[in-house]
Order: C-alpha cells, then structure tokens, then sequence
C-alpha cells in the first residue's frame, strides 16, 4: 500500500497499492483539464487541455485556434477541436508529445502547488488513469502507453536527482552563507539565504528587481525591468522571481528592505486579507492580488523566515 505523508482522497487512500492515479482525484492538479491557467507567449490559457487543443489549429486556422482559447471549459476546447478535425495541423502526431511536455514544464513554473504535488508522488508510478484514453492514459484494460504519466515521472526525475535545490551558478570567490541562523529549529530541508530589492522611478513608472540567493558555498543573483510598474510590485516581484528558482522545499531567509512585503507576513495582513477575500479592513480591493496569491503559495510550500532590513 502507498502511505504517502496524508490523503484528502479516502479512495486513494484505501483503492491503489501499485500507483499514483491522477484522474479527477487527490492528485487532480496534474490532469490537463484542472483549474491552473497558461500564460504562453502572452496568451492565457485556462487549461493546460485548452492549450494542447489550441495549438493543433495554430498555423492552420487562427479563427478555431482563437474559439478554443476562449472555450468556457475544458471540455468544450476539446469538443471545439474534435468538431473541427478537418482542419488540425496534418503533423500534429509528430507534434503532440513535445507539446505536451512544453505545457507541462509551463504549468508547472508558473504554479509552484502543482511543483508539491507531484513532488509528493515521490518516486511512485505516475499513471493518467483514464478509462477511455489508451495513448495518454493506461485506458480500461490499464495496458495502454500512460505517456501523460510517463511525461510527469520525467519532469518529476529532473527534479529530483539535481543538487543543489536551487539553480545557482559557481561563485569563483566562494561565497558563503551568512549563519545567523542560531534561533532557527534544526530541519533536514536545504537552507537558502535570499536578499531582495525593487525600485522605481516614476512610481508608476520604468522599474526593475533584482535578486541574490546563496546555498552552500554557491551564489547566483537573478534581476528584470519592467517599463510600466510601482515600487511594491518591483518588491514583490522580486521575491517571487527569487523563490521560483527554489526546486524543492527549503527553509529560506528572505532579506528585503520593503515593509510593505516583511510585513504583510510577519504582522499577519495575508491571513486578514484571504479571510476577507483580499479586502482591507476598509472593505477596498487588495492591491497586487496576483502578486500576493503567488508569494502565498511559496510561502506555504517552503519554511520562509522574512526579514526586514534598513533601505
């Protein structure tokens, strides 16, 4: 029997003793038709199945390509493009699988959750175990090719095997870790220092972030621009930028001079603004929602200490 660390799913958890499903269950986030939008190249998708659908008509009909990316479910890009099959991309078998991979990948850079589920599958099989798809899933008789499933446990493997768990470049000086770190509770996660800053002139106006993470004796320092933008979301954007290089759980101290940031978690504003449904005690919209919702995930997926220093 699996025992993974809970279960949400009383059928997972009393039902399977040889894989990891993933259809319309516990693990649900790795179907293609749950909830998690794709932004490619500045089109949003809402799914990853509105994606895949889309691009079998991207360089033969712009109108169907365009209909699917505003299909109002899943299921209907899909009924969209089969209604349509006269018109799909002749090559798209050669096509589909690197695709699907490329939707994937995307997905999960941009939703840090999906990165902790599948990362919880552990080293398990994978399996879309669907009853009627015998190409992507394992189908009724579970002897079909599962090359969605094959394509999560290959994203999963990378993960996995690759130290250390943040992408950091060799610092030639050897930098080391500042250690701080005497009040913190021992843990077997990797430590991660970060320090961040963002800027702007104009506000709004032309802006930038920038970024420089240590592990062990290694450094990288990331940075972006923005030509339209405000001080806080410079901030904020920086410590998303910076905690998405993180490719497991870790603790993390995180540096930056912004209260407005420091604050939000460690005077508990996040847990008034999300009961509240991201309103302030004055009832107005939140500002930054998306930036938030995004630090909230990582926050929840990692140990993150937030530390205010001087400007």
């Amino acid at each position: 029997m699996i025992e993974l660390e809970k279960y949400r799913d009383r059928w997972l958890a009393q039902g399977l003793n040889d894989y990891i499903g993933f259809y319309t269950r516990e693990f649900f986030c790795l179907d293609n038709f749950s909830a998690f939008k794709l932004d490619i190249e500045g089109i949003l998708f809402d799914t990853v199945e509105h994606a895949y659908q889309a691009y079998k008509f991207i360089d033969t009909s712009s109108e169907i390509f365009l209909q699917i990316v505003n299909a109002k479910s899943p299921g209907e890009a899909k009924m969209i493009a089969h209604n349509h099959q006269d018109l799909v991309d002749p090559n798209w078998n050669d096509k589909k699988v690197e695709l699907m991979e490329m939707f994937l990948r995307t997905k999960l850079h941009q939703h840090p959750f999906v990165k902790t589920k599948l990362l919880e599958t552990k080293n398990y099989l994978i399996c879309e175990d669907s009853p009627e798809d015998t190409f992507w899933g394992i189908g009724f008789n579970r002897d079909g090719e599962n090359m969605m499933g094959k394509l999560w446990m290959k994203i999963r493997a990378e993960l996995t095997a690759v130290e250390p768990p943040v992408e950091l470049a060799k610092n030639k000086d050897s930098v080391k870790t500042q250690s701080n770190q005497t009040d913190k509770k021992s843990s077997s996660k990797s430590k991660v220092t970060i320090y961040t800053d963002g800027a702007c002139s104009g506000n709004p106006g032309k802006g930038g972030w920038g970024a420089v993470l240590f592990y062990k004796n290694t450094m990288k320092e990331i940075s972006g621009y923005c030509d339209n933008t405000t001080n806080n979301q410079m901030e904020l954007t920086a410590a998303i930028e910076a905690l998405n290089k993180l490719k497991v759980p870790c603790d993390v101290e995180l540096y930056s001079d912004s209260a407005y940031l420091i604050n939000a978690f460690n005077e508990n504003w996040i847990s008034s603004w999300v009961m509240n449904g991201f309103k302030t005690a004055n009832k107005k919209p939140v500002s930054n929602v998306d930036l938030w919702q995004k630090l909230i995930e990582f926050n929840n997926i990692h140990n993150i200490k937030w530390i205010k220093v001087k400007g």
